[in-house]
């Protein structure tokens, strides 16, 4: 694409796509889109291109490759996750009034809040609050323009970790290590929790007569566990809820598009039935 167009019009044709493309739809959908967000002078290469590839494949080239954006990131840290056995991992789980970008739960709780070269630190310091009172371990994942600043925000139990983006992918680089947050909320966690959540966990530890209501669900919790239990409890949980989505990711990870992991994550569906050459009959 450097041959027809600047780096900047690369960059914008990129952000448009990224702001206007999901995983779900139509190979003709995606075409359609493809065809409004480049210039009418690459029209007659997208019509060679449309009856050989899929639009999809297409998208995923270009964001891959020009935009810098989260998807990318998400993709290559989620990336190393899959290699790992016993452990879940999960996406945007909002804990306060934050959404985190990437958790992940082992025998420890990790959360790991993006910002790329795109982004702004506006909101960290308040997100890095809200994640340290349910995950043990916190980790921000920043573009090296950030760091300066980034380390004098953040608390020192904090970790950081730089990344940089060249022809072999994407290169982590580990700044500082997380320490076990001091803050983890017991009241916070189990507030974090959804019904359902709390019905697993009053199963888990034996409770027979399961009250209907989530007001009721708690007070029945915190009857029957102490406190130094909660966090536990938590991590069980959080692993029961996200753990067929992520044994999903885990079966089709190398079938997904990079930039449709997180999508596809949160709505399962076969990777074949998404990836569809309809363009081909036309």
């Amino acid at each position: 694409m450097n041959n027809f167009f600047t780096n900047e019009e690369i960059f914008s044709i990129a952000q448009k796509l990224n702001q206007s493309y999901y995983a779900y739809m139509l190979d003709e959908q995606v075409w359609a889109l493809l065809f409004v967000v480049f210039p009418e002078s690459f029209h007659p290469t997208l019509q060679n291109l449309k009856h050989k590839k899929l639009g999809h494949d297409i998208v995923n080239l270009i964001l891959m490759n020009y935009y810098p954006g989260e998807r990318l990131l998400k993709y290559h840290l989620v990336k190393d996750f899959i290699k790992h056995k016993d452990e879940v991992a999960l996406f945007e789980m909002k804990i306060e009034k934050s959404r985190l970008d990437v958790g992940r739960i082992n025998g420890y709780s990790y959360a790991y809040e993006i910002k790329t070269e795109l982004d702004s630190l506006t909101k960290l310091q308040k997100q890095i609050a809200h994640y340290a009172l349910v995950f043990e371990f916190i980790t921000v994942i920043l573009h090296p323009k950030h760091l300066s600043k980034a380390s004098e925000m953040l608390p020192d139990f904090c970790g950081i970790i730089t990344y940089h983006i060249d022809s072999l992918g994407c290169q982590f680089q580990s700044v500082r290590e997380a320490l076990k947050s001091p803050c983890i909320n017991s009241k916070t966690q189990i507030d974090t929790l959804n019904s359902k959540d709390l019905e697993y966990i009053l199963k888990f530890i034996g409770e027979k007569n399961i009250p209907a209501k989530r007001s009721e669900r708690e007070a029945a919790l915190f009857s029957n566990v102490d406190f130094v239990d909660i966090n536990f409890l938590f991590k069980e949980a959080i692993k029961n809820r996200y753990k067929e989505r992520w044994s999903y990711l885990c079966k089709f990870f190398k079938k997904i598009n990079p930039i449709d992991i997180q999508e596809l994550y949160i709505g399962p569906i076969n990777p074949d039935v998404i990836y569809y050459k309809t363009s081909s009959i036309v």
